[in-house]
């Protein structure tokens, strides 16, 4: 691994101990969590917008117009999230049980964590919600004779439920050991929660893409007929592209099937 004590990369990381830090190294380490933070908000912009237009179908035109303030909320928050990060010095320790390296702050990871938890747990809770609401409207859709797409619709929504479930449980486990120090005599608990913690953004990085790419059939079949075909798709096999965020997973099949 690159980020092993004894990887090739190890004295670059030793260039960067709480001793010797440079106040640059911030910035990356708090990009990490905006990113990540941007990425749930845009997950739950996604939904909101499912939710909206399945129960309520005459809100594509707000979103229309507002959509400038979903712009803002999701890049706007988690900067302002990560400021405390940009006001100290970032620098690299070492998991002792994993023999890695990893990255902290001098403002404290038990602090940064403090903050940004309780928004993402308010933010998951409404997320599933929406989606859980979302997929009783579709039900309620088929049982008045209406065609919907309940058994992707369900698909996805069991995804998200659980990738979100996941991450906000390992960022809740992060606040709950660093603040209030459980599992202190149990280091395998405590290194596999430090083990899995850095994936969490590329979970977050690859679930949209993915759950569009198998389960929104234009954009499935789109792309298959592009790869037999050298890439190069005909005219009339190019699938027009929806209203604002109208392509994202939920709608789009909706649309597809209705």
């Amino acid at each position: 691994m690159f980020t092993k004590t004894s990887g090739f990369l190890a004295p670059f990381f030793l260039q960067f101990t709480k001793e010797h830090s440079e106040k640059w190294l911030c910035i990356p380490h708090a990009l990490h969590f905006a990113f990540a933070y941007g990425q749930y908000n845009f997950n739950f912009g996604v939904c909101l917008n499912r939710w909206t237009i399945i129960k309520f179908n005459n809100f594509e035109t707000r979103w229309k117009a507002y959509f400038w303030v979903f712009i803002v909320v999701t890049i706007g928050v988690p900067a302002a999230l990560v400021i405390p990060i940009l006001l100290n010095t970032s620098y690299y320790s070492q998991n002792e049980y994993w023999n890695t390296f990893y990255i902290d702050s001098t403002f404290d990871r038990k602090n940064i964590y403090m903050i940004l938890t309780p928004y993402l747990a308010v933010v998951t809770g409404v997320h599933i919600y929406m989606n859980i609401s979302s997929y009783r409207k579709m039900i309620e859709l088929a049982k008045s004779g209406f065609s919907v797409p309940d058994k992707r619709f369900l698909v996805i929504s069991f995804y998200v439920f659980t990738v979100d479930m996941f991450l906000t449980t390992l960022s809740v486990a992060n606040c709950t050991i660093l603040n209030f120090q459980p599992f202190t005599d149990n280091l395998t608990v405590l290194s596999w929660i430090a083990f899995c913690t850095p994936f969490a953004s590329d979970v977050l990085t690859f679930c949209s893409p993915l759950l569009t790419f198998t389960m929104c059939h234009s954009v499935s079949v789109t792309a298959s007929k592009m790869k037999r075909r050298n890439m190069v798709p005909a005219p009339d096999e190019v699938y027009p592209v929806p209203a604002v965020m109208s392509q994202t997973i939920g709608v789009s099949i909706f649309r597809e099937n209705k």
